[in-house]
This record gives structure tokens, C-alpha cells and sequence, in this order.
């Protein structure tokens, strides 16, 4: 059973590389906010490291050393999976996902982890399934992190950052970050063979509400994020002073 997994937030190379962006929106920033929700949905049950501690970072000099960095902290760790978390562009709409292919049981799980991540999060968000696919066939081809990875490694592209308004994309890419992480989770733990966090029942301001928590020793635990909001609250996270800002 995989017990760790490396996250990479795709794009901010050198605090240059913003990745596509669109509608005000840029690649890096959603990565980075998709990767750190999923790390703390996931942290419960499986250990967690991610590529980005910060969306302002200095990953390497230039985009293949960047690159390099990531690939290599994921093997250093002894990573079990891979994920690199990407946003698409070309006003489509909906998700896929990418492996490295070659004759080895390492490809063979990419593909396998591959689809049970795509399947799962294409029906709990409601996106166009667009399918598995060969890395080769990448805007930019062939993708280091999926080659050079000694783990199963799959690159997914959230959703499409220039679709047209009449599809869902954008909406869930600006507005719905904790949908796409909690799709990514449950599929990711689907794979491990890991229970999904169990449904903790509150009663808030006069309606039962149903939050993910587990009860441990007796203390009932939930994420701060979906508590705040369930209450009402917009909860976004100040890099600058490291704390949750609620309004």
C-alpha cells in the first residue's frame, strides 16, 4: 500500500514561469493552492511532501533545472507517487491526464493510477473526461518528472483556464479550488487502498451540516477550511504572513 506521495504544484520556475493564464487567473497560483488543500486532505493518512512551499519560490536557475529539482526531490524522498498538478489551455474544456510509457511495472502503475485519478475526478467534478494519455503527446512532449520519477508518476491538467464561459472550467479553476482538491483526494486515496476520511455530523446555526474529520481519542478533528465555510465565511490563505485570512 503507497504511503507517501509527492505533489508538485506545476509552473513558478525561478519566480518566472507563471505557467498559462487567463481571466486574471494564472497557472502557478492555482497549482499551488489545488497542491496545498490536497496536502492537508491527504495528510492524515498518507505523508505528504510538495514541490512548492510557497507560490513565490527559486526552484533552480532556469526551467530545466527547475524541473530537475522536482524529479530528483520526489526520488531522494523515496516517494511511493508522483502527482504533478497543471492547468490547460487552448479553450477545451475538461480533464486529462498524462503517464510515461515504457515496458516496466513502474509504467504499467502510472497507467493504472493514472486512470483511477482521471476517472474519479472527471465524475466528482462534473468535468469532460478527455481521458489517459501518452506524456508524448504533451504540448511540450515528453515530460521529465514522469520520466526520470522511480515511482508510478501521473501529470494531471485540472481544467482548462481559457474555456468559454458556458463550461464549467473556469468557475471550478477560480472559485471551486477545494472541490478540485477533495475529487484529487478521494481518487488518490481510492488508488492506496486508503478508507476515505470519514463524515463528521455539526449542527451549525440550526442546520446539520456534514464535514471530513475523523474522531481520534475521543477529540473530533475537521479541517479549519470547510468549517469556516460551511459558517458563511471566504477563506483564503496571506503567503506574505503565513495565516488564513476569513471575511
Amino acid at each position: 500500500m503507497p504511503k507517501k506521495i509527492f505533489i508538485d504544484a506545476g509552473h513558478n520556475n525561478s519566480g518566472w514561469n507563471t505557467g498559462v493564464e487567463a481571466y486574471g487567473l494564472r497557472e502557478q497560483d492555482i497549482t499551488y493552492n489545488v497542491a496545498r488543500l490536497l496536502g492537508d486532505m491527504l495528510a492524515p493518512q498518507l505523508e505528504v511532501k510538495l514541490s512548492r512551499s510557497a507560490k513565490e519560490t527559486n526552484l533552480g536557475r532556469d526551467n530545466s533545472s527547475a524541473i530537475n529539482a522536482r524529479w530528483q526531490a520526489a526520488n531522494d524522498w523515496g516517494a511511493d507517487l508522483f502527482l504533478s498538478i497543471h492547468v490547460n489551455s487552448g479553450g477545451g474544456t475538461g480533464v486529462e491526464t498524462f503517464y510515461f510509457k515504457e515496458t516496466s511495472t513502474r509504467s504499467q502503475a502510472s497507467l493504472d493510477f493514472a486512470t483511477v485519478i482521471n476517472n474519479t475526478y472527471a465524475a466528482e467534478t462534473g468535468l469532460k473526461n478527455r481521458g489517459v494519455k501518452l506524456d508524448t503527446s504533451t504540448a511540450v512532449g515528453s515530460v521529465a518528472v514522469l520520466r526520470h520519477t522511480k515511482m508510478p508518476a501521473i501529470l494531471l491538467e485540472l481544467a482548462f483556464i481559457d474555456s468559454p464561459s458556458y463550461n464549467p472550467d473556469v468557475e471550478l479553476l477560480n472559485n471551486k479550488q477545494t472541490t478540485l482538491a477533495k475529487a484529487l483526494a478521494n481518487g488518490i486515496l481510492k488508488y492506496a487502498g486508503v478508507p476515505p476520511t470519514p463524515k463528521i455530523s455539526f449542527s451549525l446555526l440550526g442546520h446539520q451540516t456534514y464535514i471530513d474529520g475523523q474522531i481520534i481519542n475521543g477529540t473530533t478533528y475537521c479541517q479549519a477550511r470547510p468549517l469556516l465555510e460551511a459558517l458563511g465565511y471566504t477563506v483564503s490563505w496571506d503567503s506574505s504572513l503565513g495565516v488564513v485570512v476569513t471575511k
